[in-house]
């Protein structure tokens, strides 16, 4: 075992660990920053071996549990079992797709068992319990806004639209978890590819945003979910549908991203003019029209396979750029 190995053990291992100590007595802080201690717990493992990164592992659920008690455990131990598997898909050099859905479940499962226990234990639902406290402070903002405009005379029809959003929201937690899980786990593939390239070990993984892709069954799926949730009329299977959808929503608004930067990266743009044309796309999507573009985009490359993702050669896979 190399000297270089034991420093990373050590200094990875002592900022998770004080990560998950400070931040595990609360749910939402420890979601904040789970992405970057499993991403730390995943470098070990991948840069050392799976016996350093278990210790690793260990250590954090130990520093969560003498911050947070059982529900810091809960919190974090599905996160750093799914650390470890993706320290050993690190090693195998999986593809950036496979390591996010890792470290996505990783996320989901903490998240189930945190909610699981503290029902269990104390009768509170989590989830339930957010959305009351946050709901009088949204109302409050909006009888203010009325008061200062003079419009103190919608103030019942905006009571009924702030509690029927909060329904809707309600309904919608299982995709916002899921889209959360999506991103932070990203997150921590960026993490763990700076560290790798920080630690000289960038052969052993790098993020290719440009290569995200969805398959056909997919993009059906995508669409017979969207007709479904639009056409059914039954409260539970509509809800489920909508959930669905807008999870692959938000997937195929990645791949549609991914898609220009594919297309900009095969034109030969440099790294940071690919990162402004992304930034002033991002900042024009939020009309619509060029979301629903990238959107239709992302649908037909998965048909297509516009930039010929996986046909390459690996020469073509050693460009340091955005990917």
């Amino acid at each position: 075992m190399s000297k270089k190995n034991i420093v990373i053990f050590i200094v990875f291992t002592l900022i998770s660990g004080f990560l998950s100590y400070m931040c595990s007595v609360s749910f939402f802080d420890f979601i904040g920053v789970e992405f970057l201690t499993v991403a730390l717990i995943a470098v070990v493992s991948a840069a050392g071996n799976v016996v350093l990164g278990a210790i690793s592992g260990a250590i954090n659920i130990v520093c969560a549990y003498i911050g947070g008690g059982m529900e810091g455990v809960m919190l974090s131990l599905f996160a750093v079992l799914f650390a470890l598997l993706a320290g050993c898909c690190i090693k195998n050099k999986c593809s950036t797709t496979k390591l996010v859905f890792v470290f996505s479940v990783g996320f989901i499962f903490s998240v189930v068992a945190y909610i699981a226990y503290k029902s269990g234990t104390t009768g509170v639902n989590v989830i339930e319990s957010f959305v009351k406290n946050i709901k009088p402070v949204f109302q409050q903002s909006m009888n203010e806004y009325l008061n200062a405009s003079g419009l103190l005379e919608y103030q019942a029809v905006m009571k009924e639209f702030v509690d029927s959003y909060f329904v809707y929201i309600q309904n919608m937690i299982p995709s916002i978890f899921v889209i959360m899980a999506l991103t932070f786990s990203f997150l921590s593939c960026c993490i763990v590819s700076l560290s790798l390239r920080i630690l000289r070990l960038r052969e052993v993984f790098s993020v290719r945003f440009s290569e995200f892709i969805c398959d056909r069954t997919t993009t059906v799926v995508f669409l017979l979910s969207g007709a479904l949730a639009m056409f059914m009329n039954t409260g539970v299977i509509q809800t489920v549908f909508t959930n669905i959808f807008a999870i692959l929503l938000f997937v195929f608004q990645v791949c549609g991203f991914s898609l220009l930067d594919g297309v900009l990266k095969r034109k030969g743009l440099p790294t940071g003019a690919r990162v402004l044309i992304m930034l002033v796309s991002a900042m024009f999507a939020t009309s619509g029209i060029v979301l629903l573009i990238l959107i239709i985009a992302a649908a037909l490359d998965s048909f297509r396979n516009f930039r010929a993702v996986g046909e390459t050669d690996d020469s073509s896979n050693n460009d340091n750029g955005s990917d």
